[in-house]
């Protein structure tokens, strides 16, 4: 929703601050001047999240390598192959995410060795996400690092995700995308 500062209590403190804009309204009088708000969880769900680079730190001294690829592409051309790792506990990861302590995402890499762990910057959106891989590179687990969203999607059988669901998954910017059994 939007609304117009006109002066009144309820929109105080939304008008134009002094910023390089605010010098040229004395020369654009009678003229509409637009300033958008954006709440701090709106910024960081929709920020360019290739410029968080404590993240990418936090990443780097786990060994978790930071590449920039289409997501949804990649997800889909991850390799075929059966789940390796039945009944994997995300519970660690679901820490991580709840809290944003690397400790916990250190955990989960310490507990599945035979995982490998990435951290992708989606070309298109700039949205990063966490890949999980078994050791033949068969996908296993995706997660959105910055979504405020719980959602998942699935995909089962041998082979990775179909590009249309992958797209589905970072369009929506679902939390999840999960290798199921069967």
């Amino acid at each position: 929703s939007f609304d117009y500062v006109r002066g009144s209590l309820d929109t105080r403190g939304y008008d134009v601050a002094w910023n390089a804009q605010a010098r040229y309204s004395p020369f654009t009088r009678n003229k509409p001047f637009y300033v958008l708000w954006v709440s701090p969880a709106a910024r960081e769900n929709y920020g360019d999240q290739e410029d968080n680079r404590q993240q990418e730190v936090k990443f780097a001294t786990l060994g978790i390598q930071t590449d920039e690829v289409d997501v949804a592409l990649w997800a889909s051309q991850t390799a075929a192959g059966e789940l390796a790792t039945p009944g994997l506990q995300l519970s660690a990861l679901r820490e991580y995410f709840a809290t944003r302590n690397v400790v916990q995402l250190h955990r989960f890499a310490r507990a599945h060795p035979q995982l490998q762990l990435g951290r992708l910057i989606d070309s298109n959106t700039g949205q990063a996400y966490l890949s999980v891989q078994d050791g033949s590179g068969t996908l296993v687990a995706l997660a959105n690092l910055r979504t405020h969203s719980e959602n998942s999607h699935s995909f089962g059988g041998q082979l990775p995700p179909g590009r249309e669901l992958a797209q589905r998954f970072v369009d929506q910017r679902a939390r999840w995308l999960l290798r199921g059994e069967g």
